[in-house]
């Protein structure tokens, strides 16, 4: 049987999720979900922020109940060399990621959850059964299906909880958002 799992590739989803204080959405749609050591890595790193302080709780509480699934890639113990040979650490976490998950899952999908528009620029490293999405659309769908009055309303309460953090969003003004179904079969939904 087919299946999918939602993987989050940055922080993005998770921090406006917790400006948000709906970071349960994440687990509404029911799929398993996967998070790469790299993005726990720079939420970490981001502790100063409210929203990186609120996300990173909820991971590590999910990932203590077995909610969450917290992918060991080995990025995070070279990522410095990995910056000073021009490498980008978080693409490589995504990578090793996905080829875990291939290798554990191999016809199942994957859906991509993500803020950092380079992921979808850089997507020719992905594989066929991936679905990329970003957080807006995301969101929608979970208002399609009630989880989620006003995607508009969520978004502006971010923007302003995140601006009184110090940490600007600017998810309402974002030019690109993707929801991109999996190259080996366009009809797939992301959940």
């Amino acid at each position: 049987m087919t299946t999918c799992s939602i993987i989050v590739t940055d922080t993005g989803p998770l921090k406006t999720l917790a400006y948000a204080e709906k970071l349960e959405l994440l687990l509404k749609p029911g799929l398993p979900v996967r998070i790469p050591d790299m993005v726990i890595k720079e939420l970490e790193a981001g502790l100063p922020r409210s929203g990186n302080a609120i996300a990173l709780q909820f991971v590590q509480v999910c990932i203590a109940n077995n909610l969450v699934e917290k992918v060991d890639t080995g990025v995070p113990q070279i990522a410095d060399y990995l910056r000073s040979i021009d490498q980008d650490p978080g693409d490589l976490s995504v990578i090793g990621a996905l080829n875990k998950y291939k290798k554990t899952n191999p016809d199942d999908f994957a859906l991509l959850l993500f803020e950092d528009n380079d992921l979808a620029k850089k997507q020719l490293f992905l594989p066929d059964n991936v679905f990329l999405l970003t957080t807006r659309p995301f969101l929608q769908e979970l208002k399609d299906r009630g989880y989620v009055d006003s995607v508009e309303k969520l978004l502006k309460d971010v923007e302003v909880k995140s601006s009184l953090a110090g940490d600007d969003r600017n998810l309402l003004n974002r030019k690109k958002e993707h929801s991109i179904p999996p190259r080996s079969d366009a009809a797939v939904k992301p959940f």
